[in-house]
């Protein structure tokens, strides 16, 4: 995909941002009338357990957590691009040949980048390794985690990297709108638990490496295949909180390191382990793409 060239006129980019900014007030909206709506069918406590610092969502509440999110991205998204009378490929939606490899590899690299994160977090002592859960638990949380976290990757990449992201780079061009919707994906998580200045700092980091991962392949797939392993890893599989939030998982971690250096309550995400690791991601998606072209 060739990259998109900014708007040449004052007017026109100030439309596509503006669009942009009633897109997301949609977005978030709906999420808050379809968030009322499945309190109101299944317990106002349902959202307030799930968002407690600490506290898992993967279970029957992080999975309809998940799909109030996605369901809000793809509804949102159709509007509109049925508004502007665009297809689903131009927020990265396709399913040419090579889809598939582009999803895998976004999985390879995301798992890498997190194993890499938990093999240097425990062999420097910063996280204590207290042992494993139970396996009937273990089979459990893996299972409800490979459906939040999917969820989760294929509704935060729609509306951040499919729309935002592209509709900025029309006004402003790929740099500009790669800075802008990352800050925007790292602000969407500032009601998250723990969240702050240097958790939001890690999430946009973050952000810079999916929106990469966007500019490497021209669709959503690879992107997404790495934001679902990025978390799916983290949490699920390694035991390490997932943006503030518990996720039950194999491992028994806990952060005895400095904060720094660990991330605290909120995981690696808002540690330097955590913001070198995206640094890494984008670099190796920076030169995949070079090669690409050689």
């Amino acid at each position: 995909m060739a990259d998109a060239a900014p708007a040449p006129v004052t007017g026109a980019r100030a439309k596509l941002t503006f669009r942009v900014a009633l897109y997301l007030f949609v977005f978030l909206a709906g999420t808050l009338v379809l968030s009322i709506g499945v309190a109101l069918a299944f317990g106002p406590g349902l959202f307030g357990q799930a968002g407690l610092a600490g506290a898992s969502v993967v279970g029957p509440a992080g999975v309809l957590i998940a799909a109030v999110t996605s369901g809000a991205a793809g509804a949102t998204t159709w509007l509109f691009l049925h508004w502007e009378r665009r297809p689903w490929s131009t927020v990265g939606l396709d399913r040419r040949a090579g889809w598939m490899a582009e999803l895998a590899a976004g999985i390879g690299l995301g798992a890498a980048l997190m194993a890499a994160i938990t093999a240097l977090e425990i062999g420097t002592g910063w996280y204590r390794f207290d042992g494993t859960v139970p396996a009937v638990a273990a089979v459990r949380d893996l299972g409800f985690g490979l459906v939040v976290y999917a969820a989760v990757a294929f509704g935060e990449e729609l509306v951040t990297r499919g729309y935002v992201l592209q509709r900025l780079a029309e006004g402003w061009g790929r740099g500009w709108a790669t800075v802008l919707s990352s800050l925007i994906f790292g602000l969407l998580h500032i009601g998250n638990p723990g969240s702050g200045p240097i958790p939001i700092l890690g999430i946009f980091m973050a952000g810079l490496m999916l929106a990469q991962a966007y500019w490497s392949s021209g669709r959503l797939w690879l992107p997404i295949g790495l934001h679902w392993a990025w978390n799916y890893f983290q949490g699920p599989v390694f035991g390490f909180p997932v943006s503030g939030t518990g996720a039950s998982g194999l491992l028994r971690l806990v952060p005895v390191g400095p904060e720094p250096l660990t991330g605290g309550s909120f995981g690696p995400e808002a540690s330097l382990i955590g913001a070198g690791a995206c640094l890494v991601g984008f670099i190796v998606l920076v030169r995949s793409r070079v090669a690409a072209r050689v």
